[in-house]
């Protein structure tokens, strides 16, 4: 089992493989740091039980699936999921009335996401003190609170939202151009 007096859990760039322990739910971790590995699966929702959990350092692993709701419902501080291969929409657990408020830190970029960001959900987002959101497939139209940011990664809205890789490098990004008529 695991220990349920450990605060700080820093397994970062051990080259760990596999899912990450549902059991880690079960502690009173404030600390979690399990970026830079190779671990794999989605993210256990069992991690909302983590009701003291501070920072959340999933990054730079291979995790999919969606991103589960409650990972935002305690208003953890510092949340990165990113270059992952998480896909689905944004949770829209993010709460900025709630007891802790929305996180001072969230990063998804370089993930799979996509979907409608709702304008309760924007307007929660724009409080993020540093948010990245970049690289993804976030659908139009963009929250009006959220419509500088997008714009200052280059991401317009069209009326149409058909996206193609247009620099043929396999990955649709950011220098990819946007095309009104899918048979273009």
């Amino acid at each position: 089992g695991v220990t349920t007096r450990m605060e700080t859990l820093d397994l970062s760039q051990n080259q760990l493989v596999g899912e990450i322990p549902p059991e880690l739910g079960g502690t009173f971790i404030t600390h979690l740091y399990l970026g830079f590995n190779q671990l794999t699966g989605s993210i256990p929702s069992e991690l909302a039980n983590l009701s003291t959990l501070n920072e959340l350092h999933l990054q730079s692993n291979r995790l999919s699936g969606s991103i589960p709701a409650e990972v935002f419902n305690y208003g953890v501080g510092h949340i990165d999921l990113s270059n992952n291969q998480l896909s689905g929409p944004l949770p829209s657990g993010l709460d900025p009335n709630g007891v802790r408020g929305v996180p001072g830190f969230l990063s998804v970029a370089n993930n799979a996401l996509t979907g409608v960001i709702d304008e309760d959900l924007g307007n929660a987002l724009a409080r993020v003190w540093q948010l990245d959101l970049s690289n993804n497939y976030f659908e139009c139209p963009y929250p009006s609170a959220l419509t500088d940011y997008f714009a200052s990664l280059g991401e317009v809205c069209r009326d149409t939202p058909f996206n193609f890789d247009t620099d043929g490098d396999g990955v649709l990004d950011s220098s990819d151009a946007f095309k009104d008529d899918p048979a273009a």
